[in-house]
């Protein structure tokens, strides 16, 4: 799945497979794992000068349009497979400096399910730099 995600072409095609939108019959189990696959390619450790998905590049547009979309997926969503990287990961997504990380954050509590939610919520009050109220709407 890296290798579709880090490749330009391959990408797209990647999104327009398991965007919601197009209607696509995908079976449960592919879906699923191509989901998993992407969590754990999040889940890396950030490492300066690697290739990563929360970087500039046609991998981060298809990764954050299919969780702005998370919430037409039907039962099995990204955000569940998201929800569940460590919370201090999640947590780290704050101090990434392209302000995408927060942009993650937020699409997980728009269109992501229950426990993307409470995953989110627990990794911003983690958060030492920030404060902010967090008003429990779920």
């Amino acid at each position: 799945m890296e290798e579709l995600l880090f490749n330009n072409s391959t990408s797209t095609f990647v999104f327009n497979i398991l965007e919601p939108k197009m209607n696509n019959v995908i079976d449960s189990e592919y879906k699923a794992a191509c989901f998993k696959a992407i969590a754990q390619i999040v889940g890396k450790e950030f490492i300066p000068g690697v290739s990563q998905i929360m970087k500039i590049g046609y991998d981060r547009s298809t990764f954050i349009n299919l969780l702005k979309l998370d919430d037409l997926q039907g039962e099995i969503k990204l955000s569940d497979y998201l929800a569940e990287l460590p919370i201090d990961h999640l947590t780290s997504f704050c101090s990434i400096n392209n302000g995408y990380g927060y942009f993650l954050l937020r699409y997980m509590v728009e269109s992501g399910s229950l426990k993307a939610k409470v995953a989110v919520a627990k990794a911003l009050k983690k958060a030492p730099y920030i404060k902010i109220g967090l008003k429990k709407s779920f």
